[in-house]
């Protein structure tokens, strides 16, 4: 059993039954599986270190659980994925393959495969944001559904992607570009075949080219958000577009946010340096790490952050300082793929902290009730978040 997680990264054990109970309850049986596990896997320590440090991190305005709370979260954690999995299993036999033949069917009539050679012109990204599944379009226009806990890989040897329980193949050309779109309720990871890596967060949509070409290597991130870690290479430079700005990079660790709608796109570097140009901008600006770099509609400013904030979500985790519940209730809605409205005078009520991004809505819901004065209420399709009284 063990073996399950020496490929286990820190948002993994956050999210595993296992972790969660040593975690909450530190039971001795538990204990003596995860020392047993060190001793196995010592290599795996920094790394199940870093979860146990997260998860003792995670506080809503200097809350802190009591042993009876966490005994009671337990238990509604263990009812949640009992149940999350009870669904899973039987919906995904009885209905995947039909609602993936009907999803293609609809793509095919509203998207024909005509190649074309401007590739982002002829998708229509819009309506992939509202699919179910994560999609790559292809150079020739072919829609393809991938699964969004397998990934992509790009190599010499072509585009390597999950279908079901196998991993396909595609051959891709030298000059093909792809659009990989994110819809709402999604995550997904990708990488190229330089060892660039692209995390990419919910409702979000990137042009790049399949394979980089021998002098440039660059992607455009047409709406969302996405983490990048850029393999060096001082002779190839590296460069991210977006409607407001474009940014250039050797190698280096940074996270993006251009959403279409949104006032302020922002940059947040995590490591190395990067210059920022745009047709805003009367000289270039150079970004330090934990430094931001944000481009609204009539302005830019840069400012020190810590870089950690802005980057956890690929990990399962959303922090917030002295931000407005509206803001929040924004990302939880694009994360979850859920309605979620506020009560009339309860959009500038402010949350600090950090905030577990569990599988399950409710879970997530329920622990910002405890440490705020509200309560959710399910209507219809979506969610009304209504003060306590």
């Amino acid at each position: 059993m063990q073996d399950s997680y020496k490929d286990y990264q820190p948002a993994d054990f956050l999210k595993d039954e296992k972790f969660l109970r040593w975690r909450l309850l530190a039971d001795e049986e538990d204990r003596l599986f995860w020392e047993g596990f060190l001793n196995e896997c010592p290599e795996r320590r920094p790394v199940l270190l870093e979860a146990v440090r997260l998860m003792e991190g995670i506080r809503l305005n200097n809350y802190v659980y009591t042993a009876a709370e966490r005994q009671e979260l337990w238990l509604r954690i263990k009812r949640k994925i009992r149940r999350r999995r009870l669904v899973r299993d039987w919906r995904y036999a009885a209905s995947f393959a039909a609602c993936v033949a009907v999803l293609i069917s609809v793509l095919w009539i509203a998207f024909p495969s005509v190649p074309c050679t401007d590739l982002k012109s002829s998708v229509n990204v819009d309506s992939l944001l509202q699919a179910d599944n994560v999609t790559v379009v292809l150079a020739d226009g072919q829609m393809l559904p991938v699964e969004s806990d397998g990934g992509l890989q790009y190599a010499a040897t072509g585009l390597s992607c999950r279908k079901g329980a196998e991993r396909r193949l595609i051959s891709v050309g030298r000059h093909e570009r792809h659009v990989l779109v994110v819809p709402r309720g999604k995550t997904f990871f990708m990488s190229f075949e330089d060892g660039t890596k692209v995390w990419v967060n919910s409702e979000t949509a990137l042009d790049y080219p399949a394979r980089f070409k021998s002098h440039e290597r660059e992607m455009e991130v047409i709406t969302g958000e996405a983490y990048v870690e850029v393999a060096e290479d001082r002779h190839v430079p590296f460069v991210v577009r977006t409607c407001r700005f474009d940014i250039h990079v050797l190698g280096t660790r940074f996270d993006v946010s251009a959403y279409k709608g949104e006032d302020t796109h922002s940059l947040v570097l995590a490591q190395g340096k990067v210059k920022i140009s745009s047709s805003r901008l009367h000289h270039p600006v150079f970004l330090e790490p934990d430094e931001m770099f944000s481009a609204e509609k009539d302005s830019c400013f840069t400012s020190r952050v810590n870089a950690d904030d802005y980057i956890c979500w690929k990990d399962g985790l959303l922090t917030v300082k002295s931000q407005p519940l509206s803001a929040i209730v924004r990302k939880l809605s694009r994360y979850y793929d859920v309605d979620i409205r506020l009560e009339e005078g309860m959009r500038e009520l402010k949350c600090s902290g950090k905030i577990v991004l569990f599988p399950d809505l409710d879970i997530t819901l329920e622990n910002i009730a405890k440490v705020l004065p509200v309560t959710f209420v399910r209507c219809g399709g979506g969610i009304l978040i209504t003060q306590k009284h």
